[in-house]
């Protein structure tokens, strides 16, 4: 009978979906280091934005609950009417 060593891990972390949460999630995780692997059932990131696209689209309000903390100049350069 063949005798298996247990797998060695090509990476220290997985994430899971592309979305918003695991966009957020891998950016975190490199910062801390880590070496990273995304799964995405989509052909590109975006979670349910990929699927579901509306261009141009954006909040009506100046919101950080819509963007991630790290990209505050956009909020701030865009023209808001």
């Amino acid at each position: 009978m063949p005798v298996y060593a247990p797998a060695r891990p090509d990476v220290d972390a997985i994430v899971v979906g592309a979305g918003f949460g695991g966009i957020y999630m891998c950016k975190k995780l490199t910062d801390q280091g880590l070496s990273v692997k995304v799964i995405e059932a989509a052909p590109d990131v975006g979670g349910t934005w990929y699927w579901n696209r509306y261009p141009g689209v954006l909040p009506d309000t100046r919101s950080y609950f819509y963007q991630y903390s790290w990209d505050l100049e956009d909020l701030l350069k865009y023209p808001w009417k």
